[in-house]
């Protein structure tokens, strides 16, 4: 389902281009941004999928910073909060905030 002004509707989407479970999804600027989740195999997802309502198509981008995060809209910018270091070679827990602004990942703390 998606929000379509203040009212769910359902609409049949294309599959996205990474199935996974369990993850976040936020609205913004006409675009379903979808984020971690895990994969059939129970490994953690550590791609961005957006769905661009507009076009009515996915894509992939960027890969997550961190994962297992929590994930927010803040300040109207897609903000990942907390979870694993993407760096961290023993899957160490971070309190790391990155956000997303043009096109690519910036750590805010």
């Amino acid at each position: 389902m998606l929000l379509s002004g203040h009212h769910f509707r359902k609409l049949n989407l294309p599959d996205m281009p990474v199935a996974v479970w369990g993850a976040s999804a936020h609205y913004l600027d006409g675009k379903v941004f979808v984020t971690g989740g895990l994969l059939g195999n129970k490994s953690s997802c550590k791609v961005m999928q957006v769905y661009h309502i507009d076009d009515q198509k996915w894509t992939t981008i960027s890969d997550l910073p961190q994962y297992q995060c929590g994930a927010d809209i803040i300040q109207g910018h897609l903000t990942l909060i907390g979870g694993i270091r993407r760096d961290a070679v023993t899957g160490k827990v971070t309190g790391k905030l990155s956000t997303y602004v043009n096109d690519h990942w910036e750590e805010i703390y």
